[in-house]
């Protein structure tokens, strides 16, 4: 009987604090996965040293408004973020490209 009391705090415990992590990665940016959030807003001590030794994170596909969030957040580590095919918004809402039907993205220089 004391095991299974044992067991089912633990299992409410984890569902609670999952759901904690669940919530703080959506309140920086919806739009954030819980990876890119982890990564730029709650980096480990091994990411903060693999980026002291240059290592850069590359992020793809986040819109204007999330990247500028990000960088304001993390300003001090910006040198170690790279963001690829930035999404345009307008009055908060994705751009979207009428020839390809897609979201209109920032030229990074790349193709030229």
């Amino acid at each position: 009987m004391t095991i299974q009391i044992v067991t089912v705090s633990s299992v409410l415990l984890l569902a609670a604090f999952s759901q904690g992590l669940m919530a703080d990665h959506q309140a920086h940016s919806p739009g954030l996965d819980a990876w890119s959030a982890d990564r730029i807003y709650h980096p480990s001590e091994a990411q903060l040293q693999r980026e002291s030794r240059g290592q850069v994170t590359i992020y793809d596909g986040f819109t204007d408004m999330e990247v500028e969030k990000a960088l304001d957040h993390g300003f001090h580590r910006m040198q170690s973020m790279m963001f690829t095919r930035v999404k345009i918004t307008k009055d908060g809402q994705e751009v979207i490209d009428e020839s390809t039907g897609e979201a209109a993205t920032e030229d990074d220089g790349c193709d030229d």
